[in-house]
């Protein structure tokens, strides 16, 4: 979930969004960022589609939507680039993937995690959250960020080298890492 919330950061979304139903164990994690514009390039190893200056910044990889593979059965995705849904063994067999075009793009990445293998799933997603820099919604409500540098405790906050980090040292925490 952590690699979803940080894609959707990188891509300037302005927040992320998980919906879980239990009834069909699907998780959809939404954002409003600039969109995928080659979906091919997040099945692929060390590929991470972004660009110089954020891999230079921020050193993306190009693993972190692979790890979605592991947490469900079935994977759908939608974005500016196409749409795809397949089984995530299909992925893992190396079967090439068919990727559709998306003619009306509503500005939305979707991602549908079908048949997802979950634990403490809102937990999780509620200790992600705290420090993080977008606002992050399970199931249509916020969850509260209060380490995050534009809650209301911000004052708190200093520029670094490292970037901006707490003064408060109970709550030690990188709110934005510039390395």
């Amino acid at each position: 979930m952590g690699e979803l919330m940080q894609n959707a950061r990188r891509a300037g979304a302005s927040y992320v969004a998980f919906d879980y139903c239990a009834d069909t164990n699907t998780l959809t994690v939404t954002d409003d960022g600039c969109g995928i514009d080659t979906l091919e390039t997040l099945l692929t190893v060390a590929e991470s589609g972004w660009d110089v200056e954020l891999i230079a910044k921020e050193h993306a990889f190009g693993v972190g939507f692979l790890s979605a593979i592991f947490a469900c059965r079935h994977l759908g995705l939608s974005s500016k680039g196409g749409c795809f849904s397949v089984d995530t063994d299909h992925i893992l067999g190396f079967q090439p993937v068919e990727v559709l075009p998306v003619t009306d793009w509503n500005g939305l990445t979707e991602i549908r995690l079908v048949d997802i293998v979950h634990g403490p799933l809102e937990n999780t997603l509620a200790e992600l959250a705290a420090g993080f820099p977008i606002p992050v919604h399970f199931n249509g409500v916020p969850l509260p960020r209060p380490n995050a540098i534009d809650s209301i405790g911000a004052a708190e906050f200093v520029a670094s080298p490292v970037g901006v980090v707490s003064r408060n040292r109970r709550k030690f925490c990188h709110a934005k890492i510039g390395l």
